[in-house]
């Protein structure tokens, strides 16, 4: 999901804060820093990517992604 004019610190203390988010690395590329992060969410583990701005302004434009763990029930 993309987000535009959000702060990007505020969101990613939120997401920390809320859901538990435990840091799984970063990468920094130009003009992003990319933050991984782990949580687990009704049983299931799940992977959050955010794309956020290098240098963040309080009206920024962030990327979110995020990959479930599939569960299969019989």
């Amino acid at each position: 999901m993309a987000l535009g004019d959000v702060d990007a610190t505020v969101f990613e203390n939120t997401l920390i804060e809320k859901v538990k988010a435990v840091s799984a690395g970063e990468e920094q590329g130009q003009d992003r820093i990319y933050k991984r992060y782990t949580v687990n969410i009704n049983g299931r583990s799940e992977a959050i990517t955010l794309a956020l701005p290098l240098y963040a302004k309080g009206s920024d434009q962030i990327i979110a992604s995020a990959v479930a763990e599939q569960q299969i029930e019989h």
